[in-house]
């Protein structure tokens, strides 16, 4: 029982130290199209990473300020499906210019997706840490009630 609760302890810290060491995910803002463009046009893109043939998102240098005052990190946008043919090449571009307006320019299919890792990863983990600490919580509890014996009073005379 011992060796069952160690296991599920040690599962629920491995899983909590993972997830501390998981980034949080930065403010992402959509923007049109052409907004994103104008943008990367300027240089303030470090990275822009292009999933499939449409979805764009661009991480800034320097995080900007969005319509609330809040700090944006990301932005994101969809592309006209006329422009797909042309749109690597001219992100691209970018990173081809002297000096350089853009750092990385990252091509992604749209199969990889950080979320099914995650998802395939931490379910099996969390399900067996949990399992296991709820194992070791109901034999801790039936055995405990086992070996408590009852007193009984006589009375003494």
């Amino acid at each position: 029982m011992k060796k069952l609760l160690a296991v599920g302890t040690v599962s629920l810290a491995l899983l909590l130290l993972g997830w501390g060491f998981w980034p949080s995910p930065a403010p992402v803002r959509d923007i049109s199209f052409g907004a994103f463009m104008a943008e990367g046009e300027a240089g303030k893109f470090q990275t822009v990473t292009l999933t499939g043939t449409q979805d764009l998102e661009g991480a800034y240098r320097e995080p900007q300020r969005g319509p609330e005052g809040e700090r944006v990190g990301k932005v994101r946008t969809l592309a006209p499906a006329m422009l797909e043919q042309n749109l690597g090449a001219r992100i691209m571009g970018w990173t081809l210019e002297e000096p350089a307006k853009l750092d990385a320019f990252n091509l992604i299919k749209p199969s990889e997706n950080r979320w099914t890792y995650r998802f395939l990863f931490w379910g099996p983990l969390t399900l067996f840490s949990l399992g296991s600490l709820l194992v070791a919580g109901l034999v801790g509890f039936l055995l405990g009630r086992r070996s408590a014996k009852p007193t009984t009073s006589t009375p003494q005379v």
